[in-house]
């Protein structure tokens, strides 16, 4: 019949090689190649060099095991925010939320020690 599309051995329809009306086969363009380090027009991507090695402290880093720490023993936060300033000026970036999160454990525990002593009360609890 003409107009169908042939029918192979088992009964199937043959998708795997798209013909035309005259027998020929369907050749498509190849896709783009990706953009290199490109993902939008226009905006300017910095490429980011993987750190090599690994981190001190089980590969947490300073920072993240003085902030564990720092819930036993509160001067380990007070450490890591100092630390912080000496993490900014060095190279390794992974070190930074580490020590902003022992910075923000040390302000809490500030404000906390300064409302209890502002308010008069003696006990902790």
């Amino acid at each position: 019949m003409k107009g169908e599309e042939e029918v192979g051995q088992k009964g199937f329809v043959d998708l795997e090689q798209p013909r035309h009306v005259d027998g020929s086969t369907v050749t498509y363009p190849p896709p783009p190649p990706p953009p290199a380090d490109q993902s939008v027009p226009g905006y300017v991507v910095a490429a980011v060099v993987p750190a090599k090695e690994r981190l001190p402290c089980c590969g947490l880093g300073f920072g993240w095991v003085l902030f564990i720490l720092g819930f036993f023993l509160t001067i380990f936060w007070y450490v890591g925010a100092v630390l912080l300033l000496y993490v900014i000026h060095k190279k390794d970036y992974r070190e930074k939320p580490g020590c902003i999160a022992c910075l923000v454990g040390a302000v809490i525990v500030t404000v906390v020690v300064i409302v209890k002593l502002t308010t008069g009360q003696p006990h902790w609890l």
